[in-house]
């Protein structure tokens, strides 16, 4: 979901994130950050959610560790460290492990599941490749992955992702937020 700062994309997230809830939805959610845009940032949250929900092995979560540093405190045991290997073998290994885990929790869970990403004209390529072969790779799974994005400072962000729909949220028209208005304080 795209528009400019302050049209409402995180309003309608929220609003999004309620009714799934209600309607038993669990919602997994990050955020990239302006500053400081930590190598894969925006998925420390989701990670240390997921790795919650289902059963990780050890040589898993020895891939995991280098997103989530503290997921031997979160699983309550000692993790060894990932084998050394060629940085782009480093990715594609961290990429289907992540995979692998939504799958298995997905089904573990045996609960739709809404992810949540805001902010992603912060997020540094690494996020991007991830959300990218997350929303290429999870078909036919009852996840929905919604991502939101400034299009006046990331125009070109949807070319990233060409596994996701791209929807620009607009401003609203005079009727329209006459209608906002009275809906939420009346018409007194």
């Amino acid at each position: 979901i795209g528009g400019e700062s302050g049209v409402g994309k995180s309003r309608l997230m929220e609003e999004l994130r309620t009714m799934a809830l209600v309607n038993g939805v669990m919602v997994v959610r990050g955020q990239s950050i302006s500053d400081g845009n930590l190598l894969y940032g925006a998925w420390k949250d989701i990670l240390r959610r997921m790795i919650l929900l289902t059963r990780v092995p050890d040589d898993e979560a020895a891939i995991l560790k280098s997103v989530v540093p503290d997921i031997e405190g979160i699983l309550g045991r000692d993790i060894p460290r990932a084998e050394a290997i060629d940085p782009l073998a480093t990715q594609i290994r961290l990429l289907n492990t992540v995979e692998a885990v939504f799958k298995r929790a997905l089904s573990d869970t045996e609960q739709p599941m809404m992810l949540i990403l805001e902010d992603l004209h912060w997020a540094e390529s690494a996020t991007l490749r991830l959300l990218e072969h997350l929303s290429a790779t999870i078909k036919n799974q009852p996840l929905v992955i919604f991502g939101t994005y400034r299009d006046d400072s990331k125009p070109h962000l949807p070319d990233e992702l060409p596994s996701m729909a791209s929807y620009r949220l607009g401003r609203l028209q005079e009727d329209a937020m006459i209608d906002l208005t009275v809906s939420i304080i009346g018409d007194n």
